[in-house]
């Protein structure tokens, strides 16, 4: 298996351990799509010079405990890219827009901003609306078939 180009700066939180147990299983309407609104992702990639990392940090690491709070925040974490310290991903995930907005329209958020102006380089910054989202029953699905097609035996068989 490969090495992973990013290490977590930050730990999973008890409603991100129920989300990935499958205790908050999202409903879906019969037709491939969930029935709630889905899930909006946020993220910022910054390359900040070393002289301001332990600034940034500091701040970005304040502002997630204080993120991982608010209303409709499934998730906050901060990233470090293994080859290339100076950079770090700053990802967010929501269960609603509402709550997302909430939050880039909050004073937090402007902290997070400043982080940002401190970039050596123009931060890449991403919103995503998933409708649909899955996990190791899609790896097992695809693997089960393809081992079919191969004639390869499975443990059931």
């Amino acid at each position: 298996m490969s090495q992973s180009h990013n290490r977590i700066l930050s730990e999973r939180t008890p409603k991100e351990d129920r989300l990935m147990s499958g205790q908050n299983t999202p409903v879906f309407n019969g037709v491939g799509r969930e029935a709630s609104q889905g899930r909006f992702h946020a993220t910022i990639r910054m390359t900040i010079p070393a002289k301001k990392r332990k600034e940034a940090l500091v701040i970005l690491g304040s502002i997630i405990e204080q993120t991982r709070l608010e209303e409709g925040c499934i998730s906050c974490r901060l990233y470090q890219e293994v080859k290339d310290d100076r950079a770090l991903m700053l990802e967010e995930s929501w269960s609603s827009k509402a709550g997302l907005d909430r939050h880039l329209a909050s004073d937090k958020f402007r902290t997070v901003l400043l982080v940002v102006e401190m970039s050596a380089e123009s931060p890449e910054i991403r919103f995503d609306a998933i409708s649909h989202s899955a996990g190791i029953e899609t790896i097992e699905k695809v693997r089960t078939s393809t081992d079919h097609a191969r004639g390869v035996l499975t443990k059931s068989e």
